[in-house]
Parts: structure tokens; sequence; C-alpha cells
């Protein structure tokens, strides 16, 4: 009689590896520190419902500390531009 070869299938959950570095909200505030990594001066990581866009984080959101949604300026962009140039040299 053969032996029967048991055969498995390997699934693996790799959704919190692919995450997204753009994000219709978080992208243009002035807290974001890391977008690949989703982090930012509320969040040690930003949830998903406001990565994705679903809260706008115009009003407070449980652990964000008070920190909310602020769009970056230009000045401000520039200054970290900046920041991030000198870091680099």
């Amino acid at each position: 009689m053969a032996k029967k070869e048991e055969q498995f299938e390997l699934f693996i959950d790799d959704r919190s590896i692919a995450l997204s570095s753009a994000s219709p909200v978080c992208t243009s505030c002035v807290h974001l520190l890391d977008p690949s990594m989703h982090t930012c001066q509320a969040f040690i990581k930003i949830p998903d419902v406001i990565w994705d866009g679903k809260i706008k984080h115009r009003e407070l959101y449980k652990g964000d500390g008070g920190i909310l949604y602020r769009r970056i300026t230009e000045d401000e962009l520039d200054q970290q531009l900046a920041e991030a140039k000198s870091l680099l040299t």
C-alpha cells in the first residue's frame, strides 16, 4: 500500500508589511514623522482609520495626546527639507 503524502498550503499574512507610505490625510500633516512606518507626533502607529482617510483627525482621537491634524506650510516643509539635507552632509 502506497503511503499517501500530506499536502499543506502555507499562507503568509503580509498585510502589516506592505504599508502604504502615502495617506490622504497624514501626508500633508506637519506632525508626520515617518510615512513608511506610519508614525507621527500623535501616534507611535497611526490608526488605519486615520491613515486611510476615513477619519480626518481634526477632532480628538483616543491616544493622540491632543495633537491634531494641521496642514504643513511651505515654510515648514522647506525647514524640514533643509534639516534633512543637513543630516546627510
